[in-house]
């Protein structure tokens, strides 16, 4: 015998006793008042044994409410206003809405149309027609948030990334995580992307675009140093960066293709349009200035700079670099010009001296 049954004995036991002590004082108070209705003290006496038994008698020994509903059932309170009603719908199973103090549905929890996943609708009581808010998992086997906007935007949240879509569920904010990082897009009313922001292992991108989705501008930083670029035209036109030389670069483009370099190592090149320096201008390795005018093709032209002692030079080139032609100052601190003609180098100080003019 377990010990619930004997405790259980033990407390019948004492309400036998209890029952038999009621009975004899309802006999004394019979013999004393005589009783006008055998019948109902009878009954008054069974009810209170009765009631004794099921106080006494354990919880989980009492009898159980019903264990099974079968659907579709409506819950109601004391005065019949609607609070829960579960229906069985096809290809979704059980439906369950709960209804506010104004007998209006608010939220709903079941499967979604297909029956693979569940979700859960919010409404806000006077319009049911399309819910506030929805959180369930989506078909692809992720989770997915669902919150309607002003001006009846919405705003979603999955297990991809996060959508914000205007009036017309045409997206105008994306942000996404992909195989290599994460992005973010921003989109005009009309769908087309204003700006993009990548992140990757090689480094950030963000690109900005013009109303007809051309790029407009770009920063970024993959695979090398920073350096941003302004589009027109669909061609780069201006270019800020870092060089090999680790030093500050900018590039401007023009629409015939000639461009110009400013070099942080202190150096302006001017390109044509077929890519060759004809305009140099910058530092020696002696820290002097220097400047280069060159042929379209790149070769001979005319170099101004000043020599180690400080004087100045004009050197014209052949287009070997070839010096056919300089002016300067010689070793004395006069000045000299000379002349690489077919006999050889014809210098005016030459000339004065045979002369005898003072030179």
């Amino acid at each position: 015998m377990s010990p619930e049954t004997m405790e259980l004995r033990a407390r019948v036991e004492a309400l036998e006793r209890a029952l038999a002590a009621a009975i004899n004082t309802n006999r004394a108070n019979e013999r004393r008042r005589r009783c006008m209705n055998m019948a109902v003290c009878a009954v008054a006496s069974a009810a209170v044994a009765v009631a004794l038994v099921f106080v006494a008698v354990p919880t989980p020994l009492r009898a159980a409410g019903p264990s099974t509903l079968t659907a579709p059932f409506t819950i109601v309170d004391d005065s019949g206003r609607l609070l829960m009603r579960v229906m069985d719908v096809a290809n979704r199973g059980a439906v369950v809405s709960l209804y506010n103090a104004n007998a209006r549905g608010v939220v709903e929890i079941g499967a979604s149309p297909s029956g693979c996943c569940g979700i859960v609708r919010v409404y806000n009581g006077a319009d049911n027609a399309q819910p506030k808010a929805m959180i369930g998992v989506n078909e692809d086997d992720t989770g997915g948030l669902h919150l309607a906007g002003l001006g009846n935007g919405v705003t979603q949240v999955s297990g991809k990334g996060v959508v914000i879509a205007n009036a017309e569920r045409k997206p105008v904010v994306v942000l996404r995580q992909d195989a290599d990082g994460g992005y973010v897009q921003l989109r005009n009313d009309s769908g087309t992307i204003g700006a993009d922001l990548w992140a990757s292992a090689t480094g950030g991108i963000l690109q900005v675009n013009d109303p007809s989705a051309n790029q407009a501008a770009r920063i970024d930083a993959a695979g090398g140093p920073g350096k941003m670029t302004i589009f027109g035209g669909g061609a780069a036109k201006t270019t800020i960066g870092v060089s090999a030389e680790n030093a500050g670069l900018l590039s401007l483009e023009s629409a015939r293709g000639n461009s110009v370099l400013l070099h942080g190592i202190g150096a302006l090149k001017t390109l044509n349009h077929v890519g060759h320096e004809v305009v140099d201008i910058g530092v020696d390795d002696h820290g002097s200035g220097i400047v280069d005018v060159r042929h379209s093709a790149g070769v001979g032209g005319v170099r101004l700079d000043v020599s180690e002692t400080g004087a100045g030079n004009l050197k014209i080139h052949s287009p070997p670099f070839e010096i056919m032609a300089q002016m300067g100052l010689k070793e004395g601190g006069r000045g000299d010009v000379c002349v690489m003609g077919r006999k050889g180098l014809l210098c005016l100080s030459g000339v004065a001296a045979k002369s005898l003019i003072p030179w």
